[in-house]
């Protein structure tokens, strides 16, 4: 009776492997994201692919991370996307100015 549990187990891991991983990944991703700090000087209207809402809502709460920002009512997880790529964008453009 053990061994068949333990056997079924085995079996769902292997099938699922790479789902599990996927979500594993997604998670770590998430965490990291959490604390991507948002500059206090950012123009929201700079940032593409915002509607006119979401960016109101930004400049009015002024998050400081990007994982406050996914937590609030109305901002998409496209909105966020797009504020993260910004955000990516604009720091290599700030390294790359300092070399």
């Amino acid at each position: 009776d053990v061994e068949a549990s333990v056997s079924e187990q085995v079996e769902i891991q292997v099938k699922y492997r790479g789902y599990i991983q996927r979500d594993v990944d997604l998670m770590h991703s998430v965490i990291k994201n959490e604390q991507v700090r948002i500059p206090i000087d950012l123009n929201f209207e700079q940032v593409s692919g915002l509607s006119t809402e979401i960016r109101g809502r930004l400049r009015q709460a002024r998050p400081e991370t990007l994982g406050q920002v996914s937590r609030m009512i109305g901002v998409t997880p496209a909105a966020v996307a797009s504020l993260m790529i910004h955000l990516k964008m604009r720091d290599s453009r700030h390294k790359s100015e300092l070399t």
